[in-house]
């Protein structure tokens, strides 16, 4: 009989709120479920008579005990970073503060005499949301970038200022004109500078805030914090009766729960170091400033439309202050990116250079390694060819090899200029006449439909440089530009003094703010990509084909201006051709 084998049964994973309600300290278990518990019962029709009684205030007294003793317990966890405890520890005995604020509250609801005046009572309410918004400011925050902090605060300001308006003008301002006492007046506006603090401290905690321990931890900690904004409109509502008492009582004990949640969730996860776990762009483009303008805007449009018309200059004056301060961010988002554009550029530029520099020393020493051995086969092929007789048919052979090996002897000259490591003989030279002296030189053999121009602009042009190592220079970016029209162009050269007043930043050699003699050569022939002109000085490289061969090129060029502590610059774009200038310090 053939018996049948089964795998065992595999039952799903626990969901993780399942498993982290398993995990928790009883206390935080029966806590939760306590309030969850009390909760429900404030949406029963009993619950609902319950708000402003003793059982009420003991309650809540009770509720904030609870997320006292959780949040101080959360932060008892030794490898948290001191800001983080510190935030934790004045949210915590604010917290008991409050509890200790309701217990007072409970002897005039039995009748027993009054301990905590109302006028008392709310300046209380306002000093423990300023704790709680100086608990938000403490907690640790994602290091700033430079020139983020105006950006930032200005941020700060806009969305507290904007949100802080429209919650006061319609609901606090509304609450306190329809309150019937000055006591109850009192207590809503108290309830008004709450919402301010809440919501400045909420925007820097959910902007720069770092996920510690954990990202579920994090935003565990902020929904509970948030869940307090409704609280706090509610109250103001239920004040003067424009809303029944269940969803106050339902908001304000509902919101402990997700806090009890992340005070376990501190303890018990693992230091994750992932630092601010929202959005990307949101340091960069926080929205809420962004719509800003468009709520208060909105509002203004609804009071002038609907009344009271007394609500309508406040808001127009914060809608033209928000406006001024969202155009003062955006000029600061464009010079930051401005600032972060330009450093990228020299960080590349410098990039570029070291890159250089290192191609150049293994230039050199090859190149003094490759002179030595040339110089030994240019001497052998003369005695060779000096040993035969005329006529000899072995002579032709001496003379291929030593043409061939003074070819390879330029190059390692062409080596050397690229390195920095050529002997170079600096004089006082007019560079007015070295180029002139080009120009006739090229000239003379261009190919027919290039049309030369020379171009002298303001002088004197005299620089502290070898002669014959500019001309060299000059010639090859001359042939280049012949080379890049072979359906002919125009061809300009042109040599001026000029003063350089930020520097010369963003180009293959950049040099600082001075007086220069600025040598340019300029084509229409085909031209290059950025992509091209950010290599063309690269040692072989070359936008013509393969079997044409590349030479060094723009990469002896480059040696030569850096010898002589020069810039040079390569603009280009397909189909509009190049244009290369030489930046060499003019002498006094």
């Amino acid at each position: 009989m053939r018996t049948e084998t089964r795998p065992p049964l595999v039952l799903p994973a626990a969901p993780t709120w399942i498993s982290t309600f398993e995990t928790a300290p009883g206390w935080i278990r029966w806590s939760g479920a306590a309030l969850l518990g009390y909760t429900l019962f404030l949406l029963t029709p009993t619950g609902t008579q319950v708000y402003g009684t003793a059982a009420s205030s003991v309650a809540s007294a009770i509720r904030l005990c609870i997320e006292g003793a959780a949040l101080l317990w959360a932060c008892g966890r030794e490898d948290l970073p001191r800001r983080f405890i510190r935030s934790f520890q004045v949210a915590g005995w604010t917290s008991l503060a409050t509890a200790l604020n309701y217990a007072l509250l409970v002897p005039p609801q039995v009748g027993g005499p009054t301990i905590l005046p109302a006028s008392l009572d709310a300046t209380l309410t306002v000093a423990g949301y300023a704790a709680t918004l100086v608990s938000l400011l403490i907690y640790p925050r994602a290091p700033a970038r430079p020139g983020e902090h105006s950006a930032l605060a200005i941020d700060t300001l806009i969305t507290t200022a904007g949100l802080g308006l429209l919650g006061w003008s319609f609901v606090t301002a509304t609450s306190a004109d329809l309150a019937a006492s000055a006591g109850a007046q009192s207590f809503i506006q108290s309830f008004g500078v709450a919402q301010l603090a809440m919501i400045a401290g909420l925007n820097v905690v959910i902007v720069r805030g770092l996920a510690i321990p954990s990202p579920r931890a994090f935003w565990w900690f902020v929904s509970g914090l948030a869940i307090y904004l409704p609280v706090i409109f509610l109250t103001q509502l239920n004040a003067v009766g424009l809303v029944p008492n269940w969803p106050v009582d339902i908001a304000y004990y509902a919101g402990v729960l997700p806090t009890l949640v992340a005070c376990h969730l501190v303890r018990t996860d693992p230091m994750t170091h992932a630092g601010h776990t929202g959005p990307s762009w949101l340091r960069d483009l926080n929205p809420l400033p962004l719509v800003m303008p468009l709520f208060v805007g909105i509002a203004l449009l609804a009071t002038l439309v609907v009344g009271p018309a007394d609500k309508a200059l406040p808001l127009a004056a914060t809608l033209v202050a928000i406006s001024l301060l969202l155009a003062v961010r955006l000029l600061l988002s464009a010079h930051h990116t401005a600032q972060v554009g330009r450093a990228e550029a020299a960080r590349e530029q410098r990039r570029q250079s070291d890159r250089l520099k290192a191609i150049g020393r293994l230039a050199g020493g090859i190149a003094h390694e490759f002179n030595n051995l040339m110089a030994r086969v240019i001497g052998n092929t003369e005695l060779g060819e000096a040993s035969l007789p005329p006529g000899a048919d072995a002579r032709d052979h001496f003379v291929r090899a030593r043409t061939a090996a003074l070819r390879a002897a330029d190059l390692t000259s062409q080596l050397l200029a690229f390195s920095g490591q050529q002997v170079t003989r600096l004089d006082i030279v007019d560079a007015e006449a070295t180029v002139h002296a080009c120009y006739n030189r090229a000239v003379r053999g261009l190919p027919a439909g290039i049309v030369p121009e020379l171009q002298r602009g303001n002088g004197p042009y005299a620089v502290f440089a070898d002669a014959a190592q500019l001309s060299g220079a000059l010639e090859q970016v001359l042939d280049n530009a012949v080379e890049a029209m072979p359906q002919g162009g125009r061809m300009t050269l042109r040599v001026g003094r000029e003063h350089v007043r930020d520097g010369l930043r963003l180009a293959q050699l950049a040099v600082p703010a001075g007086d220069y003699v600025v040598i340019a050569v300029s084509d229409t022939g085909v031209g290059m990509t950025a992509e091209a002109a950010a290599v063309a000085c690269d040692p072989f490289y070359s936008t013509k084909p393969a079997h044409l061969g590349a030479g060094l090129g723009l990469a002896s060029v480059h040696g030569f201006i850096a010898a002589h502590s020069g810039g040079l610059a390569i603009e280009s774009a397909p189909g509009l051709g190049t244009t290369v200038r030489f930046y060499l310090p003019a002498t006094t």
